[in-house]
Parts: structure tokens; sequence; C-alpha cells
């Protein structure tokens, strides 16, 4: 279970999570970091692995679908 938020991440912690959400979402890696920011949603980080709770993953694919048209 994710018990670490967003913003309490390291940079290099913050800039994986934002590559991996960005790249499963096909959004821009910076409006995804400010996204995060945004929202500061739980967040674990085991190995090179991102963990989040699902439904905080599907409103930022409807973010990004609303946004962007993709996703």
């Amino acid at each position: 279970m994710p018990t670490i938020v967003y913003n309490q991440l390291s940079t290099a912690e913050q800039t994986l999570a934002s590559h991996k959400i960005a790249v499963r979402t096909k959004a821009p890696q910076e409006f995804i970091h400010t996204l995060l920011i945004t929202m500061n949603p739980y967040i674990k980080i085991v190995g090179k692995e991102v963990i989040l709770f699902y439904g905080t993953l599907m409103r930022i694919e409807e973010y990004v679908r609303g946004e962007f048209g993709s996703g």
C-alpha cells in the first residue's frame, strides 16, 4: 500500500514516477509532473517500479484524455 505522497519523494523518484506514468498515458512528462504535484497522490517506489492506487491512475488517464484526447 502506498504511504508516501508525491511531493515527499526525492527529485529522482519524482522523475521516475512521472516518466513511468507519462509512458503509460502517452502524455508529456512535464505535464504529468505538474499534474502529480497538483494531485499529490500516494505513491510508492520499489526498485524501479512505481506503485499507486488504481483509482489514481484512472483519474490521471481521464485527465490526459480530456486534455490531449489520447491515453
